[in-house]
């Protein structure tokens, strides 16, 4: 399988915020235009900006040696 190939199975997870206050999580390609319609109850909703956290990373990042190393 070539990297473009790889690339393109590989989506990214988005919370969305309804218009009732509940959150849902929905994985679409970053490509993608953000949804304005929840495909589940038809109601409007916006996507909310996360942080971006460590176990995000794939796992080769610390294996790998890539991280920064602390020193002391």
């Amino acid at each position: 399988m070539g990297l473009t190939a790889y690339n393109r199975r590989r989506v990214t997870l988005y919370v969305y915020k309804r218009e009732d206050g509940t959150t849902v999580e929905i994985r679409h390609s970053i490509h993608d235009e953000p949804l304005t319609v929840c495909p589940e109850t038809g109601q409007k909703m916006e996507r909310v900006l996360q942080a971006f956290g460590s176990a995000q990373l794939p796992n080769r990042f610390y294996s790998e040696g890539i991280a920064r190393k602390r020193t002391p």
